[in-house]
């Protein structure tokens, strides 16, 4: 790893930035900033500033695959292709070569914390960023805000978050603690997240109740804090006893999930983050053809599932004899994602017509789904003598969304026919067509880490988990069907399969199924004063996706995924990354070619 060198060619984010630019980004790694925080006392108020500043790039590791190239984007573009489907999820994939540096991006996180000697203090966190590579660097499809003409992406429409240039408010929340008829008691009003329970790797838990900034998570660089997505809330903890404790919070205003804008390696279907407002028709026709023939459907505007509503409630005990803590929460939220809802037709005759000439085309938008309750039972334990960790959780939603199959939805959309088409027929003309359903689902994991010791020099960790995700009544996907990208086409018509359909597309395989599990695994080892004041920390991570596709995506079957990264500290203020991720398989994953190097460095203020 210590060998990756960008190469001179593809060396355009650094040069191309502006003198002021360049001096400020130097400046931010300069060993003559301060190597600490800045702390204050005044009388009975204590707090201080905490900063993190980085630059990082992410460069794709492997070439584009043809079966995941579809047909017209392919050749508009001469590359070779393959895949059944996929117009709707290809930009990109499509957009970067092997070697192209993907992100280049310079952003900081600066946090402000006061506290009073009663129990009182507030807390802010404000993240900035700016990305070279996607709002300047060339690329070779485009996107549907720059209307496919290639050249630097668009980001305009973009949620703030996903934007290539920003300043947004993460954390903001007035905190304190106080007695209450004897018993201990914290709140916090403001914008938080509710990190309730365990953590994992896997996702679908407790801890999934926060919406995510996706953008972010695609950075290089990145920061513990900068996954998560707070949003504005009341939340409180009361210590019932010195085992027992009672929390409870309530949202105040909606909030979602930031996805990665359309374009953008990160990003999946071209057609869902706000600013993406197009879906072709035609998996023939280059997404620009697309655009300049009127073959495709509008993006009307998004639903929201409103403010009112969203609470959780729950608590923990100890049991001091086994050292465990036992929790049990419930959760009503809204969906943190959107689920496509799709307009039927507004007139008798055709269906569709190339440029909409009366306005009556089908036409879709996404939607926020409310009232997903989950009961979730957990429990975290340690076994001191063993320098053992272990933590389990196990949940039940009680209607859960599941997301149609997007081939499916737009064949009943666009013509009548496929699987969905009885259901698309009992809508009014014009109507909304909801493209989920609601199902009840069950998951479980258990995750263990320890410290092993000394093994060649350095401090061995590692960590495992496992965990699983039930579906109850998923119906035969045969006749009714969700997930699967639509890069890999459109599935059977009750069990039949068009007359020379590919057979990647004419298959069960690849669509959520009503169990499926899979595994992780992370081995670090911690060399402290390798060099004098530097500590370094090479680890490994694997995933695998064993058997079944879960309705988020968390297990795609036989997906296996290979981490190498190396994390380095100087002084314990400056900091250095350097990581390689690999798909080795992944037979139904769209993104089964990304492979990505990240090489970012920092320094801690």
């Amino acid at each position: 790893m210590g060998d990756i060198i960008l190469p001179a060619p593809r060396a355009a984010w650094w040069t191309g930035l502006g003198i002021r630019r360049k001096a400020a980004l130097l400046a931010a790694l300069s060993i003559s900033w301060p190597a600490h925080a800045w702390e204050f006392k005044e009388g009975d108020w204590s707090g201080g500033i905490r900063a993190v500043v980085t630059v990082g790039t992410a460069i794709r590791a492997s070439p584009i695959d043809p079966s995941l190239v579809p047909a017209g984007d392919g050749a508009g573009l001469r590359l070779d292709h393959a895949a059944p489907g996929g117009v709707n999820s290809d930009d990109g994939n499509l957009n970067y070569r092997r070697g192209d540096p993907v992100s280049s991006v310079a952003k900081g996180l600066v946090e402000f914390e006061a506290n009073n000697a009663d129990g009182w203090g507030v807390f802010t966190r404000v993240k900035g960023w700016y990305d070279h590579t996607l709002a300047e660097g060339h690329v070779a499809l485009g996107n549907l805000p720059n209307d496919y003409a290639g050249g630097p992406l668009s980001d305009r429409g973009f949620s703030q978050g996903a934007k290539f240039r920003g300043i947004s408010l993460a954390d903001a929340y007035v905190k304190g603690q106080f007695s209450a008829g004897g018993l201990p008691v914290s709140v916090k009003a403001g914008q938080q997240t509710v990190d309730w329970g365990p953590a994992f790797t896997i996702p679908g838990g407790l801890r999934d109740i926060n919406p995510r900034d996706f953008a972010a998570l695609s950075r290089p660089g990145l920061q513990p804090q900068e996954g998560a997505k707070p949003f504005l809330a009341l939340s409180g903890k009361i210590d019932l006893s010195s085992a027992a404790s009672l929390e409870i919070f309530y949202q105040l205003l909606s909030a979602t999930s930031t996805q990665p804008g359309c374009g953008t390696f990160a990003a999946t279907a071209d057609y869902a983050s706000p600013g993406c407002d197009r879906v072709m028709v035609s998996n023939a026709l280059s997404s620009a053809d697309g655009l300049a023939t009127g073959r495709f459907l509008k993006r009307g505007s998004d639903g929201t599932a409103g403010d009112a509503g969203q609470f959780g409630i729950g608590g923990s005990y100890l049991v001091p004899d086994i050292g465990t803590r036992f929790s049990l929460h419930f959760t009503n939220v809204h969906a943190r994602t959107g689920y496509v809802e799709a307009d039927r037709t507004g007139r008798s005759g055709a269906i569709f017509l190339p440029g909409d000439p009366d306005g009556l085309n089908p036409a879709y938008r996404f939607q926020y789904p409310k009232n997903i309750r989950m009961l979730s039972g957990s429990f975290a334990t340690s076994v001191p003598s063993m320098k053992l960790r272990i933590a389990g959780e196990l949940d039940h939603k009680f209607n859960q969304p599941l997301a149609f199959n997007a081939p499916d939805l737009l064949q009943a959309a666009v013509s009548g026919t496929g699987v969905l088409a009885r259901d698309f027929a009992l809508v009014p003309l014009g109507g909304p067509f909801a493209g989920y359903e609601r199902f009840h689902v069950t998951q479980g994991q258990f995750a263990a880490s320890g410290d092993i010791g000394s093994v060649i020099g350095g401090t061995l960790t590692l960590g495992g988990e496992v965990g699983a995700k039930y579906v109850h009544d998923l119906p035969d996907p045969n006749f009714r069907r969700y997930g699967r990208s639509d890069i890999f086409g459109t599935g059977p018509n009750n069990g039949v399969c068009a007359a020379g359909a590919d057979p990647k597309a004419c298959t069960t395989k690849g669509f959520v199924t009503p169990f499926s599990w899979g595994y992780r695994l992370q081995a670090s080892l911690s060399y402290r004063d390798i060099l004098p004041e530097v500590t370094l920390k090479p680890s490994v991570a694997f995933a695998h996706d064993v058997n079944g596709t879960s309705y988020d995506g968390a297990f795609n079957q036989g997906r296996q995924i290979l981490r190498l990264a190396l994390d380095g500290t100087v002084k314990d203020s400056y900091l250095f990354n350097l990581t390689y991720q690999t798909t080795l398989a992944g037979p139904y994953d769209p993104r089964a070619d990304r492979d990505v190097f990240l090489i970012s460095t920092g320094v801690k203020l």
